[in-house]
């Protein structure tokens, strides 16, 4: 299924030769604030992904989590495959599990999300290494996001 059949109500994505731009609104809870996010991709390179509005807050005393430089978000180490992944299949839940838990850590700084940025684990370790580092992470910190429903309208 295309990105625009998921989201009718949103603009049709920019697609350009072997590019792709598009903005999206996601509610990632039913009590969460509606966020537009933008998704520039290119063919064979990483998406990026950012939220235009509202603007990223951090909870007192701290940074918004997990995010690059342009508050570019950090969705994944590095399980998006471009040949095999579609966005609207792997990008856009990840999208809303993010602002799911950017949402939580307002409440006490903390991000629950689990993952690693880039450097955090030796990038020459065995991939399957560096997965189960952020999937133990992740069970260690992350609240549990089960029966909520994604961005997709699924359950995550």
């Amino acid at each position: 299924m295309t990105l625009a059949n998921r989201y009718p109500d949103d603009p049709r994505p920019v697609v350009g030769v072997g590019r792709l731009r598009w903005t999206v609104r996601l509610t990632p809870t039913p009590l969460s604030v509606t966020y537009t996010v933008r998704i520039e991709y290119a063919y064979g390179q990483q998406p990026t992904v950012t939220v235009l509005d509202p603007p990223l807050r951090a909870a007192p005393d701290t940074t918004v989590h997990h995010v690059f430089e342009r508050d570019e978000l950090c969705l994944y180490y590095d399980e998006f495959n471009w040949r095999r992944d579609l966005l609207a299949d792997s990008i856009l839940p990840w999208i809303s599990e993010w602002l799911y838990h950017h949402e939580y850590s307002q409440g006490d700084g903390t991000w629950h999300g689990g993952g690693l940025h880039p450097g955090e684990l030796d990038s020459d370790a065995p991939r399957a290494v560096r997965r189960r580092a952020g999937r133990r992470q992740l069970n260690r910190a992350a609240p549990s996001t089960a029966g909520l429903p994604s961005s997709s309208g699924r359950r995550i």
